[in-house]
């Protein structure tokens, strides 16, 4: 549970802020306000990601500013990182996954089947003109002359006047 007493330091605020700067909103409060379903839909969240943004929106009881703290009560260890218009930002520290013991890690590396060998094909020479095209040598430039002269009209180079 989040109170004034338990607020985070302000260099840490400055860099989750600085974090969330990037993302976009992935929960919505609705009509409804802050429900059950929304602080469940948000401990879930919080099982994958530490920081969350969450939309208040228009239609909701709650604005942005009073919602934020309701939202952050009913989860635990969860903090208003800061509120902008309409999107709180909330942080909770992820949970430490178990370390798994060195026997988990042998038999996950024994049971795991190893992956075949793909052996490269080789081609002779011929196929690989074939899929790059014809190679072209240094005469057969495409920077000839032209067959137009200059003057395309025909005639005198003069001004009409």
């Amino acid at each position: 549970m989040s109170n004034d007493t338990d607020r985070l330091p302000s260099s840490q605020r400055a860099a989750l802020r600085s974090r969330a700067n990037g993302l976009k909103a992935t929960i919505q409060v609705g009509k409804e306000g802050v429900t059950d379903a929304v602080a469940r839909t948000l401990e879930q969240a919080f099982t994958t990601a530490d920081l969350l943004k969450v939309k208040i929106l228009e239609t909701a009881p709650q604005s942005a500013k009073e919602a934020g703290p309701m939202l952050a009560e009913r989860i635990d260890d969860a903090y208003v990182v800061q509120t902008m218009g309409r999107i709180v930002t909330l942080y909770r520290e992820l949970p430490e996954k178990p370390r798994p013991t060195a026997d988990e890690v042998r038999a996950e590396q024994h049971s795991a089947k190893p992956k075949p060998r793909r052996t490269p094909t080789r081609g002779k020479a011929s196929d690989a003109k074939k899929r790059n095209g014809p190679s072209r040598s240094a005469g057969s430039s495409r920077m000839g002359g032209s067959s137009r002269s200059s003057n395309s009209r025909g005639g005198s180079s003069k001004g009409r006047g």
